[in-house]
């Protein structure tokens, strides 16, 4: 089966908090639907279920400016990396990344995470007044376990250097270990766009784990992870390893 129908996969259509909207920054594509379909979660981008020894996520993502389809302004397109709990019964995550809260909305970092099955995901939105990831920039997202946030250790959320949240609870002895990992795009409905168009693709790379014994980041350590396309508009390249972008894929709305 493929990864729409687990609950552990970000659920961010049910929890846009979305601050006044502004102008959309940079360059849009023009491939959305005017009409819109079933509203649910899609999306396109690669996953590992369970990857022991790891407790955090890195990876390196190009900027693009997705349209959307109809005029359900209650809509969102994001790309992301996430720490998941693949044990029990799901819904158990923590991620960063990019994405545009609003048809007309600008694009902004964000990071959400959700302590368990039953719990409200706590979503934030970096205002654009702060900073802004342009069309065409590339920038690191990181969910990285930290030690100490006060009392407790917990999950650092980061844009590039910049802390955007931490989580109130410390994933081991919360979530279920083994951890995965998933670096994705993801539309509210299969006719808006993914982030990337076939000229000019949105690319994932330089994707790390947290090693659980030194805290620090290394290579997957993997031949491949499962890849995943949840719509017969958009594409992805294989997972591959090379010396330039280290592991990577790529994904586009044709």
């Amino acid at each position: 089966m493929v990864r729409s129908t687990r609950r552990s996969i970000a659920r961010i259509a049910q929890v846009i908090a979305v601050v006044t909207v502004v102008t959309s920054h940079g360059p849009v594509a023009n491939a959305a639907l005017s009409t819109c379909g079933t509203k649910s979660n899609w999306f396109d981008g690669a996953y590992v279920q369970e990857l022991t020894g790891i407790e955090g996520v890195y990876g390196k993502i190009t900027t693009r400016n997705p349209a959307m389809c109809g005029t359900d302004t209650n809509q969102a397109v994001v790309a992301w990396v996430m720490l998941e709990d693949t044990g029990g019964i799901g819904g158990r995550w923590a991620q960063a990344g990019f994405g545009k809260p609003a048809p007309s909305g600008t694009l902004q970092y964000f990071s959400q995470y959700i302590k368990g099955d039953g719990s409200v995901a706590v979503t934030k939105w970096v205002p654009t007044t702060q900073a802004v990831p342009a069309s065409g920039s590339t920038h690191s997202y990181t969910v990285k376990w930290i030690s100490s946030c006060g009392a407790n250790p917990c999950l650092g959320f980061y844009y590039d250097s910049a802390q955007i949240n931490v989580t109130s609870f410390n994933p081991f002895g919360t979530w279920s270990y083994p951890f995965g990992w998933q670096a994705m795009g993801e539309a509210f409905y299969r006719e808006s766009d993914v982030p990337g168009t076939a000229p000019a693709h949105s690319k994932f790379s330089q994707i790390q784990v947290q090693d659980i014994t030194t805290n620090a980041f290394r290579a997957t350590g993997i031949g491949a992870p499962s890849m995943i396309n949840h719509s017969s508009r958009w594409s992805n390249t294989a997972f591959s390893t090379d010396a330039t972008y280290g592991n990577n894929f790529d994904i586009w709305t044709p």
